[in-house]
């Protein structure tokens, strides 16, 4: 079994995803990671060098080998369900789950946020805001083809993990929400 979660960058898909692997001690998977390591290039430097179609085929290259993995958290790049047929692939060898988030929320952890993402890089508080929005109309079509969607925002990331566990052996886990 395989479990994809997607959402918009900062979306807490990595963090999530990390506990959630280790409460069903399963492996976790970063797809940007995967990206990196076959690139063997940064992703701002694949988007440099390749663009940002350059970097959807490695992108949907990667996430194909992810399909051959068994009892697997994969948490995917925030526009990887977006692009060809990743989204029909993803259901097809797995569940998924949309972490979904506000426009705000997602505002403020990206404004913070120490690691580089080259879509947003250099954007204004304002520009940011229009641009998760602008974003968020033109993706929430695939996100929301996910198998379950989750509006995780009051919970804690513990928490979230355990909800999301829930789904995949509602009978084996007895959590505390």
């Amino acid at each position: 079994m395989k479990l994809y979660l997607i959402g918009f960058m900062g979306s807490g898909k990595s963090s999530i995803g990390k506990r959630l692997a280790k409460l069903l001690d399963w492996k976790f998977v970063d797809l940007d990671e995967c990206i990196q390591k076959e690139a063997a290039k940064t992703i701002p430097e694949i988007f440099v060098d390749e663009g940002e179609d350059g970097f959807r085929e490695l992108e949907r290259k990667v996430l194909r080998k992810s399909f051959k993995l068994k009892n697997a958290i994969v948490a995917t790049g925030g526009g990887a369900p977006c692009f060809f047929d990743n989204m029909a692939a993803i259901r097809e060898h797995g569940m998924s789950v949309y972490l979904r988030c506000s426009t705000d929320y997602l505002r403020k952890k990206l404004k913070s946020s120490k690691r580089e993402r080259p879509l947003v890089k250099g954007k204004s508080a304002d520009e940011l805001e229009a641009y998760i929005r602008q974003m968020l109309q033109a993706r929430e079509d695939y996100y929301l083809r996910a198998d379950h969607v989750i509006s995780w925002e009051n919970y804690s990331k513990d928490q979230t993990a355990k909800i999301i566990a829930a789904f995949i052996m509602p009978k084996q886990l007895i959590y505390d929400i």
